[in-house]
C-alpha cells in the first residue's frame, strides 16, 4: 500500500490535480521530463566514471539541424564502439479511460501514443546518426556496426503475440536495416533489470541479442533473466537499492515506525 501511495498513487493524484488547474499539459511535460532524467541517470550508473571512447559512455539527447528546424537525437545513447544503443523513452501511459473501458479503438489511440509514434522517431534518430545528419559526441558513423533500438514505456506493458503482431507489422523500414538489431522495447521494470544485469558485469548487447534472437523476444526480460541468465527477476541496480533505503527511512520516520526494508523479499513487512 505505501509503495502504491508512494509512486503510481502519487503520480495518478498530481494529475488529477493539475488537471482540476487546467495544467495538465504542464504536468504531463514535467513529469516526462523527470522520467527522461532518471532512465539517463540509471544508464550513467550501470556505466559510471569517465570511460574510454567506445567502452560505454553515456550521452543524453543531442540537438541537431537547422535552428528553424531542429531536431533531438534519443533521449539516451550508450557509445560501445562498433556498437551504438539508442533509447527511447515513453513517458505517456495506458489512459484511466482504456484501463477501465478498454476496447480496440481505444487501445489503437493508446499504442499510437505510447509506442508507434516513438518507433517512428526512433526510426528517424537511426536514420540520421548513421548518415551523420545527427551527432552524438565522439561516435564516428563510419565505425558504427549495429544500432540497437530500445524503447522504454514509462507504465506497465505487456508483451503479448498480438503486441507484438502490431509492432512487427508497423516496424519502420529504417529499423529493418541490416545496421540495425532487432528492436526491444521494455516498460521501466524491464530496463532497470536490464540495467542491473550490466552493472552486474554482463554485455549489454549480448543481453538483448539473446533476448531477441531466442524464443524470449516477445515476452517480459524477467521471463529471460529468470530461465536464461537463471538470475532473480528483483535483481536491482545498487543506485535503486540506495535510493530505496532512503526513501524507506524518510518513510518510516514521518510515520513513527522502526524497520528496515526487505529488499531481497521485495515488500517490506509491517
Amino acid at each position: 500500500m505505501i509503495a502504491s501511495w508512494l509512486g503510481e498513487g502519487l503520480l495518478h493524484r498530481a494529475l488529477e490535480s493539475a488537471a482540476r488547474r487546467g495544467l495538465s499539459l504542464q504536468a504531463s511535460r514535467f513529469i516526462g521530463g523527470l522520467f527522461e532524467r532518471y532512465c539517463l541517470d540509471l544508464a550513467r550508473s550501470a556505466y559510471p566514471g569517465d570511460r574510454p571512447i567506445g567502452s560505454g559512455r553515456v550521452h543524453g539527447e543531442q540537438a541537431y539541424g537547422p535552428p528553424k528546424r531542429r531536431q533531438m537525437t534519443s533521449d539516451v545513447a550508450i557509445d560501445l564502439g562498433v556498437d551504438l544503443v539508442l533509447i527511447e523513452v515513453v513517458s505517456a501511459r495506458l489512459t484511466a479511460e482504456m484501463q477501465v473501458f478498454g476496447n480496440g479503438e481505444l487501445l489503437e489511440k493508446n499504442l499510437e501514443r505510447m509506442l508507434f509514434k516513438k518507433l517512428r522517431q526512433l526510426a528517424r534518430v537511426t536514420t540520421d546518426v548513421l548518415t551523420g545528419k545527427a551527432l552524438i559526441p565522439d561516435v564516428t558513423p563510419e565505425q558504427v556496426q549495429h544500432v540497437w533500438p530500445i524503447l522504454v514505456t514509462a507504465g506497465e506493458l505487456m508483451q503479448t503475440e498480438l503486441l507484438w503482431d502490431q509492432i512487427d507489422a508497423r516496424m519502420p523500414a529504417a529499423l529493418r536495416d541490416a545496421r540495425v538489431a532487432p528492436l526491444s522495447v521494455f516498460d521501466i521494470g524491464d530496463y532497470e533489470l536490464l540495467l542491473a544485469l550490466v552493472a552486474d558485469g554482463r554485455s549489454l548487447t549480448d543481453v538483448l541479442r539473446r533476448k531477441a534472437e531466442g524464443p524470449f523476444r516477445r515476452l517480459e526480460i524477467a521471463r529471460f533473466a529468470v530461465d536464461e541468465l537463471h538470475v532473480e527477476p528483483n535483481k536491482r541496480l545498487p543506485v535503486i537499492e540506495e535510493r530505496f533505503r532512503e526513501q524507506w527511512r524518510e518513510t518510516l520516520a514521518t510515520l513513527d515506525m522502526h524497520e528496515e526494508p526487505d529488499l531481497d523479499g521485495g515488500m517490506p513487512g509491517p
